[in-house]
């Protein structure tokens, strides 16, 4: 394996367990209506309800998201290690650098279908 692959994967492992240790306290309700932590978009700052709920489904989402993309990386990992994937090291690079994108986003948009 590569040096540059290697910091990718750390890199990609590193930041998805950041983004699910960041998003626990929000999926379990515990971060109050605040300017600095949370989901920091208008519709959340209707009422406290709102902000938890929100902020809820955001945690909950990027907690799975973040797990499910922990999951893939192994497999990828796994994969490259068994050359069962004949991708050259930059695209494996990229894949390992992309994992925290899915939950991030999926914690962003998510919480917009709890908007009433």
């Amino acid at each position: 394996m590569s040096h540059d692959l290697k910091i990718s994967v750390w890199i990609g492992f590193g930041v998805t367990l950041l983004l699910i240790l960041a998003s626990l306290p929000m999926a379990l309700r515990l971060v109050p209506l605040n300017r600095h932590y949370g989901l920091r978009v208008s519709a959340a700052y209707v009422s406290e309800q709102q902000w938890l709920l929100m902020n809820q489904v955001s945690g909950i989402s990027m907690t799975g998201g973040g797990l499910l993309m922990l999951l893939v990386g192994a497999w990828l990992l796994r994969a490259y290690r068994h050359q069962a994937l004949a991708w050259p090291d930059k695209r494996f690079s990229l894949a390992f650098a992309l994992l925290p994108l899915p939950p991030a986003l999926l914690g962003i948009a998510l919480p917009y279908a709890f908007i009433p």
